[in-house]
């Protein structure tokens, strides 16, 4: 998938006009999966990039405007589709929030959450309606892969179920979050579940604020990156 990546990010530096970039890509179907109407791969910068080789934990600790919901949605779409294209199975990504409210308004229905970033052609039926459930907080896509809402409210509704990667979104606002990576919290419910194949994989997003578990977490990182 990265040499795919790679095209699209040179078509981003010529002046080849958007037609002809689409009839190009029209060679590569997997790649006109992740191309949406703002061909996010050519116009994000390199600060929003996920890191290079092998992670398991991504944390953007960010003031806002700087793109940190855009980025994670794009990738969890991004994610979900190669993993479905390499193993051919569906895929299964949690969406955690503060609040399920959190999670509806801002990572699913937000102006740069997950219903901006899917294009049709990837969501079941093709259709918002079809595919997006509000009360449950599900997204059900094309190839039966799901994206699901679950809250630091309700910390414990993480047990059971298993994952395929995960956003967590605004981690220093969580209830929990003064208690840092501890048991039976927000995080370590959710690190029980990241455990399908083949390498689960997690990006938090949010505004900078001290407490436990975002100290915890930037540690985690910083030894990832050494």
């Amino acid at each position: 998938m990265a040499r795919v990546e790679s095209l699209v990010e040179l078509f981003a530096g010529t002046e080849m006009d958007r037609q002809t970039q689409r009839e190009i890509l029209a060679d590569f179907p997997q790649a006109s999966l992740l191309i949406n109407t703002n061909d996010w791969l050519a116009i994000r910068r390199q600060a929003q990039k996920p890191p290079e080789g092998p992670w398991s934990l991504w944390v953007i600790v960010t003031g806002r405007g700087w793109g940190k919901t855009r980025t994670a949605a794009e990738w969890a779409v991004g994610r979900s589709v190669r993993l479905t294209a390499e193993t051919g199975l569906p895929t299964r990504f949690a969406l955690v929030a503060q609040t399920f409210t959190d999670g509806r308004d801002v990572m699913v229905e937000g102006e740069s959450g997950l219903l901006r970033c899917l294009p049709p052609s990837l969501l079941k039926n093709g259709s918002v309606e079809d595919s997006w459930n509000r009360s449950l907080g599900e997204i059900l896509l094309a190839n039966g892969s799901m994206f699901k809402i679950y809250s630091a409210e309700r910390a414990r509704r993480l047990r059971g179920p298993q994952f395929h990667g995960a956003w967590a979104d605004e981690l220093s606002s969580w209830s929990d979050a003064t208690r840092g990576p501890g048991s039976d919290t927000t995080w370590s419910n959710l690190m029980l579940g990241l455990r399908l194949p083949p390498s689960p994989q997690v990006v938090v997003t949010t505004t900078p604020k001290r407490n436990a578990l975002t100290r915890a977490l930037l540690d985690d990182a910083m030894r990832q990156e050494s």
